[in-house]
């Protein structure tokens, strides 16, 4: 998934980290809508699921 300008998540941490911050970027803009929050959501739950399958 993702939005249209912004890269795929799922794939990595890194590519995940990039999307939430052009996301919140976005938001902080004032330039969001209910499907911005979404897509913020998603690519936050890549990062905590990441985060805990390498816990260490």
């Amino acid at each position: 998934m993702g939005i249209l300008g912004l890269p795929l998540y799922g794939t990595d941490l890194g590519t995940a980290i990039e999307a939430t911050e052009k996301l919140l970027a976005k938001i902080k803009s004032g330039k969001y809508d209910k499907e911005t929050l979404i897509e913020l959501a998603k690519a936050n739950t890549e990062i905590i699921s990441y985060a805990v399958q390498h816990e260490d």
